[in-house]
């Protein structure tokens, strides 16, 4: 049977670069609809600070 490929995991202090280095706004939300990650450009288009 084929091995079935394992996600990487990502140090979160990489990912919080990336989230901030994007000029779009993002969030991210966990599995309740929790907003888990908010970036630079999400605060500016919302008026919502982090």
């Amino acid at each position: 049977m084929p091995k079935k490929p394992r996600a990487s995991k990502i140090d979160p202090n990489t990912t919080q670069i990336i989230l901030e280095s994007i000029s779009d706004g993002v969030f991210t939300i966990d599995h309740n609809w929790i907003i888990t990650s908010f970036n630079r450009a999400a605060e500016d288009i919302t008026g919502v600070s982090r």
